[in-house]
């Protein structure tokens, strides 16, 4: 097995166990003589990912050939010593210039991949031709460019609770790993990058830590692994917990944590600890949001696994929201380590306490901060307003892409941004724009194609020497390449200019998007007269792909002058930003701040606080500098009477800042003022603003007992509880579409007969149908997308996984999506809303029958299987020959002698049924057939669903023989009439404003009869049918195999063995069953020569399988037949004996065995021992031999 660059083998019983970093890895499984595994997982940090798989034997059919090529370094080209390749059994190792070959490969389709350390593992696939030689040349990916010199790690692991070293722990990072020594101690190299380390030991908790290797330094790590074990039974502990001293610590407090600890398992020494931090922890990056709260880290030494859930409360600063903005705009975020980022998180927000509740089972690090801004819209085509997929948008950093439907999203930090879109094909489009935090931005976005005789406004020049030429300089403030009409990257800003005191400095940050899908590298360096003056951050840069890099230039006013250069960039791109610097020795004029204070409240009560601003405006054009600020409360005398808590700021343009000071319940009543003294450079500014300290009318008390502040909060809680209460109430049942009384205890119930459909309209309760109901028969109907057909779908995957055989007329072949599992992203994320997964999704077995001829007779029980779909698309017969097709086939299921059912075991689906109508160009035949089957079907256990656009087109036996009617959404003035005249005006309203998927259900036993909603749930199926393409094939090898069972069955008549044949021939059919098209091709070219082979040996030639016909008087046409005549050299002799009941049951236990199906070759064996009873005394010891042989194989 291989996955991420570590290998490992199976043990004697099969077991295995590779160790890799967290994420989603190939994985690949090889074993000499069986074909090769791949498959793609996810794995999660600090814990084992369970995956079983399959290994399938190979055979050879064709001479082998030959494979060779080269391997070289995708990002630099280099050529790669010492990959090892595999193909299926083969292994090859890479010479010195890349280059590799390996002999002796089957013909056939093969998984290909490659591996070497440091490199991502390679996957491919290739298909060998017969007796043919092929190069294959390929790159391997490293994983974080191309490596650099080794750093060190080192560290110790302990135990948490004793501190006591713990020997042979396992430290791993990415592919590298060690073990400690008997101290616990640990040391390594590892290539310079970051890292998550994750330490191991048996019988403690897995514990991961971020780090950073650099070249040629050592770094250290120490890491304390808790250990848990016994027994714990269900309990809830609730510790109050305080966040006031920002050290490690024990809780106690205010803070709130309620945790339900529902594990079996038992907690030695639970500690919960909190850290508080005033700035952000050097282990997370700065915010891009504003802060209204600390810091608050929460850590322990219990297990997650073992925590169900645990509500936090977060107390937030009201005086720090910022301006215009409210309570409603603050969030809760958490840090989220694996990505480095900060995330947004659901919570119930207190505004009268100041609080975030939020519930989860994760020990992180949160803060308090407004929300982040959120754009959305839609990309179209400018000249045709077409829809546009797969648009890639970026903003501040981030980048997605556009769905099916134009549509766009992204949350990102506020401030001025560019917004990006481009596409393949299309003008780019870029804007900038100033975006506020809190806010919700819809911005739609129109891309102007590309013609023919049209430049792109800025291109990279490709020529055979890879030269690269600097892209002209705009008005515009970016920089963006284009390559073919696609933007590789964009810098911002696209130049710096920066004017400076003499012996004061500068910093810029520059930003570099990188919207490739690899990793670039760039090189920095700085060139001019300005070089000596600058100072970089960094000189090499990696920015991932489709992501955004940063680093900061620093300007230096060393000498007086002005200086010009550029900053350049190299190796992934090659680009230069041009840098302007003047340095003066000007001083700062005294007016370089505006400064004003206000207080929020002029009277401000007792205990209460007071809560003000300061605004800032610098006056300098190109300067900023640092301002401190002191306050004080002073009386009207000018006498100090309080000292407020001092701040700092960096003053660029203008800033506003808030703060508040509780008034002390002894101050006197009175007039006071707030003054507040600004130091920058070497002057002095000051600004004051009055207030009056007052006393509250509610501190009286009424009786000298109750406060009246007391009595009045409890009449206005009251009065707005009520009304709260009544306008709530008035409002959810105004905002309901359904307006319907539903007795649940009418409704089917969960059970081994009842198919579930989805839930009640509006609710979440779960619903059902009682599939045996169906045999009086169903109806669906409602507009074009409704939804009719998706709910009829869901009533057919339900009863196909009961067992049921479904046979479906489907006049558009949309039904085809049956054999195809549901891969589309909308349906699949409604999964969980009705308790399903993504795993749920699936292809139904079955087949697909082509009509091209509407007098074609078809006999459905012949390939009608339980828990098999035959869709029998009549998409190529216009509506009268297809009324025709429908009347044929009824009348052909009347005539075979069916057996009477009292359950469900077909279901007979007719899609568009209002076709065959005589208004719609239908004779009346097959409406009159339909009206028969609607009378008798019930009797042999076959259910009728006929799916139409409105229900008033369906009178007499039909109506009165449908039990179940499924009405969507629908406009249809008759139908809403006959519902109206029927069940009341509310239903009528129901079915208008029905969304798509949801429609109404009546059942005589159902709701006492009367009609509910449904929300139908989504299919597991392909929304999509199958193409013409692969119609065309099922037509093709569906009539190959039937042509292949009419020979071996004239074969059996004349006495010949030709069970083998049989069986292989079943394979084959099981194989377009499933769609697998190849596979049938490989099974039919071995088998057909053999078929041909048998009727040579025998010298007689089959007589050709013909197409039975309807005439038109309803009678079948049969071909003449005649028989099989003797060949011209046919050898004379007997046919071979005919093979006994018991032979037969062997074979087919043995194929069960081979399948995996222990159950069949079981229930074989008890038939075999059931012979034997009965056998005559010549036959017993025949059979008793091989039915101990077969149950030795069974064990």
């Amino acid at each position: 097995m291989s996955a991420y660059g570590s290998t490992n083998f199976t043990d004697e019983n099969g077991n295995f166990t590779i160790r890799v970093y967290r994420g989603t890895h190939n994985f690949v499984g090889v074993k000499a003589g069986y074909g090769t595994y791949v498959a793609n997982l996810t794995v999660s940090g600090g814990y084992y990912t369970t995956h079983n798989f399959t290994l399938q034997p190979i055979s050879a059919a064709y001479d082998n050939g030959t494979i060779s090529g080269y391997v070289t370094n995708n990002l630099t080209g280099d050529p790669l010593e010492n990959v090892t390749i595999y193909l299926d059994t083969k292994q090859a190792t890479t010479g010195t210039l890349g280059n590799y070959s390996m002999t002796d490969i089957t013909y056939g389709d093969h998984t290909f991949y490659a591996i070497k350390q440091g490199f991502e593992t390679y996957v491919g696939n290739l298909s060998m031709p017969a007796m043919g030689n092929i190069t294959f040349n390929f790159t391997l990916d490293p994983f974080y460019g191309e490596f650099r010199r080794n750093g060190t790690l080192k560290g110790a692991v302990y135990d948490a609770k004793t501190g006591i070293g713990l020997a042979n722990a396992t430290i791993d990072a990415l592919i590298y790993n060690t073990t400690t020594n008997s101290s616990g101690e640990y040391e390594f190299s590892l290539p310079a990058q970051d890292y998550l380390i994750l330490a191991h030991k048996d019988g403690y908790n897995d514990l991961v830590r971020k780090t950073t290797i650099t070249e040629s330094n050592t770094s250290t790590l120490t890491f304390f692994l808790s250990n848990i074990t016994g027994l714990v039974q269900e309990q809830e502990l609730i510790l109050n917990l305080s966040a006031n001293i920002p050290t490690l610590v024990n809780f106690s407090g205010n803070f709130s944590l309620v945790m339900y600890i529902t594990a079996t398992e038992n907690i030695i020494d639970a500690k919960i600890d909190l850290r508080k931090y005033t700035e952000n922890p050097a282990t997370t990056p700065i915010p891009d949001f504003s802060l209204v709260g600390n810091y608050l880290e929460i850590s322990t030494n219990i297990n997650t696994s073992t925590i169900s859930s645990v509500t936090y409360v977060f107390t937030y600063n009201e005086s720090l929201i910022p301006a215009p903005y409210n309570e409603s705009s603050v969030g809760l975020y958490l840090f989220v380590e694996n990505s480095s980022s900060w995330d947004t998180q659901t919570i119930l927000r207190d505004e009268t306490q100041n609080t975030l509740s939020y519930t989860t089972d994760h020990f992180s690090i949160y803060v308090p901060g407004m929300i982040r801004p959120m754009i959305q819209g839609i990309v179209t085509d400018a000249e045709t307003n077409d829809l546009l997929s797969n648009v890639t948008v970026s903003i501040a950093g981030l980048i997605t892409s556009t769905n099916a439907t134009g549509n766009y999203f992204l949350e990102f930090s506020a401030g001025t941004h560019y917004l990006i879109a481009f596409k393949d094909g299309y003008e780019s489009s870029v804007n900038l724009s100033t975006y506020n935090e809190s806010y919700n931005y819809t911005t739609n976005i129109a891309l102007t194609p590309i013609k023919i005789d049209q430049a792109p406004a800025v291109v990279i020049q490709q020529q055979q020497s890879s030269q690269r030429q600097r892209p002209p300089t705009t008005q515009q403030p970016r920089q963006m390449v284009v390559e073919e009409a696609k933007v590789d990257y964009y810098i911002s800003p696209s130049e710096i200019k920066q004017k400076l005191r003499l012996g004061s400095f500068a910093e810029k940050t520059v930003s570099v998007y990188n919207f490739m899908q690899r990793d670039m590298e760039l090189v920095l360096d700085v060139a001019g007269d300005v070089a000596p003056y600058i100072s970089l951050s960094t000189t090499t840069v990696v920015v991932p792909k489709l992501s955004r890099g940063e680093f900061v230039v620093r300007l230096l006013g060393n000498d007086l002058g002005n200086f010009d250069g550029t900053l350049t960039f190299s190796r992934a791109f090659d680009y230069e930003m041009p840098i302007t610097l003047n340095v003066t020795d000007q001083e700062v004029e005294v007016n370089a701040l505006m400064l004003r204070t206000d207080v929020m409240k002029k009277e401000v009560r007792k205990g209460k606080k007071l809560r003000y601003k300061v605004d800032l405006r610098n006056l300098l054009t190109d300067q900023e500098y640092d301002v401190r600020l002191n306050f004080t409360i002073q009386d009207i005398n000018r006498t100090v009477l309080a000292i407020l808590a001092p701040q700092e700021t960096r003053l660029k343009t203008f800033t506003t800042l808030l703060g508040e000071y509780d008034i002390p319940k002894d101050f006197e009543t009175g007039e006071y003022i707030l003054n507040v003294e600004a130091n920058y450079f070497d002057f002095t500014s000051s600004a004051s603003a009055l207030f009056e300290v007052t006393t509250s009318p509610l501190q009286y008390k009424l009786f000298g007992a109750i406060p009246v502040w007391v009595v009045l909060l409890l009449i206005v809680l009251g009065a707005v509880g009520y009304l709260a209460f009544v306008i709530i109430k008035k409002k959810q049942e105004a905002a309901k579409r359904f307006h319907v009384q539903v007795d649940y205890d009418t409704l089917p119930p969960k059970g081994p007969r009842n198919i579930f459909v989805g839930k009640v309209a509006e609710t979440t309760k779960m619903t059902y149908f009682d599939m045996d109901k169906l045999t009086v028969h169903s109806i669906v109907a409602g507009s074009t997308g409704g939804g009719k057909s998706i709910s009829a779908q869901v009533v057919i995957e339900e009863c196909l996984l009961k067992g049921v055989a479904v046979i479906i007329f489907d006049p558009t072949a949309q039904w085809t999506g049956m054999l195809r599992k549901c891969v589309d992203k909308h349906f699949l994320s409604l999964y969980p809303e009705f308790g399903m997964k993504p795993t749920d999704a699936r292809a139904f077995p079955g087949n697909i029958k082509v009509i091209k001829d509407y007098r074609e007779k078809i006999d459905v029980f012949s390939f009608a299987k339980p828990g098999e779909v035959w869709v029998v698309t009549v998409n190529r017969l216009p509506a009268k020959d297809y009324d025709k097709f429908v009347e044929a086939t009824i009348k052909q299921v009347f005539r075979s002698n069916l057996k009477e059912k009292r359950q469900l075991e077909y279901l007979f689906v007719f899609d568009e049924i209002h076709r065959i109508l005589p208004k719609f160009g239908g004779s009346g035949g097959g409406f009159i057939q339909i009206e028969r089957c609607c009378r008798e079907f019930r009797k042999w256990g076959i259910g009728i669903i006929l799916v139409s656009q409105v229900l008033a087109d369906f009178v007499g036996q039909i109506k009165a023989n449908i039990n179940t009617e499924i009405q969507m959404k629908t406009r249809d003035e008759e139908d809403m009439e006959r519902i109206r005249m029927k069940y009341g005006e509310q239903y009528v309203q129901g079915s208008i404003k029905a969304p798509v998927g949801s429609g109404m259900v009546q059942n005589s036993a159902w709701n006492n009869g009367k009609p509910y909603f449904v929300q139908f749930r989504p299919i597991m199926h392909s929304v999509e049918r199958l193409t013409d393409d692969e119609l065309e094939l099922y037509a093709k090898y569906n009539d190959i195999v039937w042509d292949l069972e009419y020979g071996l069955k004239q074969l059996e008549e004349m006495g010949q063995d030709v069970f083998d044949l049989k069986l292989e021939l079943k394979l084959a059919s099981d194989k377009i069953k499933s769609g697998n098209f190849n596979m049938v091709k490989i099974y039919l070219e071995g088998l057909t020569p053999r078929i041909d082979a048998f009727w040579k040996k025998i010298g007689k030639t089959p007589k050709k399988r013909e197409i039975e016909l309807y005439t038109d008087e309803g009678e079948v046409k049969k071909p003449e037949e005649k028989p099989a005549e003797p060949a011209a050299n046919s050898p004379p002799g007997a046919n071979p004996p005919e093979k006994k009941e018991w032979d037969i049951l062997v074979l087919q236990a043995e194929e069960a065995l081979k399948k995996g199906d222990k159950a069949t070759a079981q229930g074989c064996y008890q038939k075999i021992f059931e012979l034997y009873k009965n056998a005559p005394a010549d036959a017993k010891n025949d059979i008793y031999q091989k039915a101990n042989a077969l149950k030795a194989k069974l064990g």
